[in-house]
C-alpha cells in the first residue's frame, strides 16, 4: 500500500526504515522521503511507527537487545513530532 503518493513511498519502505533502526516519525521521513510535500502521510508513518513498535515491544523485553532509552530521546521525539504537526498545519491553513 502507498502510504505517501507525492513520494511514492510504500508501507514496506517505512517498516523496512523502522526495522533498520527508525524509531520517530522524523527519521522515517528523513530515510523514506515520506512527509516532504503535503505532509497528509504523516499519520500513517506514525501508524505504522506505533504497530511495529507494540509488536517488537515483547521481543525487545525478552532478550533485551535495545535496551533503555534515555529519556531525552522522548523530548526530541515530541518535538519533532510537534514541528511537523505545525508544518502539515500551515501547509492546510496555505492551502485553503
Amino acid at each position: 500500500m502507498i502510504v505517501c503518493h507525492c513520494g511514492v513511498v510504500s508501507d514496506r519502505d517505512v517498516v523496512d526504515t523502522i526495522s533498520a533502526g527508525a524509531r520517530t516519525t522524523a527519521e522515517v521521513c528523513r530515510s523514506t522521503g515520506a512527509g516532504r510535500s503535503c505532509g497528509t502521510c504523516i499519520f500513517s508513518v506514525r501508524q505504522l511507527l506505533r504497530q511495529h513498535a507494540s509488536s517488537t515491544a515483547g521481543e525487545a523485553a525478552v532478550d533485551g537487545a535495545l535496551g533503555p532509552r534515555p529519556q531525552w530521546t522522548a523530548a526530541l521525539d515530541t518535538g519533532l513530532d510537534t514541528a511537523l504537526d505545525s508544518a502539515v498545519e500551515q501547509v492546510r491553513c496555505a492551502a485553503s
